[in-house]
This record gives C-alpha cells, sequence and structure tokens, in this order.
C-alpha cells in the first residue's frame, strides 16, 4: 500500500477491517486538490492490494439496538465489501 503525503491531505481516516481471522488496515484520504476519495487497503479476503478513487457515502444501520453510520466500500478483485464506523466529533468539542 502507497501512502500519500499526509501534509496534502483534507480528510484522513484510518482503522482496520476484517475477514476471517485477518485483519489488515485501511486507509480512506482526499487530498487537497481533488474532489475524490481514495480507499488504499489489501483485502484480508483474498489479499488484493487495493487503491482506488470513489465517492464517501455512509449508510445507517443498527448494531445491538443503536444507529450507527458506516463507511461501505468493496475490494476491487473478489466485491468483498466491508465497512468502517463513521466517528462523530462528541458534543462540545471544536470541529475544525
Amino acid at each position: 500500500m502507497k501512502l500519500p503525503d499526509f501534509d496534502n491531505c483534507n480528510f484522513i481516516k484510518k482503522s482496520s477491517i476484517t475477514s476471517g481471522d485477518r485483519t489488515e488496515k485501511v486507509l480512506i484520504y482526499r487530498l487537497k486538490d481533488s474532489p475524490d476519495f481514495h480507499y488504499a487497503f489489501v483485502c484480508p479476503a483474498c489479499g488484493e492490494d487495493n487503491d482506488f478513487p470513489g465517492g464517501l457515502e455512509s449508510r445507517k444501520e443498527k448494531v445491538n439496538g443503536k444507529n450507527k453510520e458506516f463507511y461501505r466500500f468493496s475490494c476491487s478483485k473478489c466485491h468483498g465489501e466491508f465497512g468502517i464506523e463513521r466517528l462523530r466529533p462528541g458534543r462540545g468539542s471544536k470541529a475544525a
């Protein structure tokens, strides 16, 4: 996975995804001069190295009776779908 210049990014989300017993890191970022987000990760299901542009859409889902939002994306080879929870700033915190 090739990492971007973090000084040239205006959005960065780091997390991990799991398939079976394998866990891999995922990086979602957007460069300052680009309208597209980029997804960079190694698929834990098939091992494919993914790095592709796309939109950033979140879906609301119920998990253990609570409403949560997830960013959803798929592997370009095996089409396995993964989700990362969207976290919001806490009350009283300043949004940058």
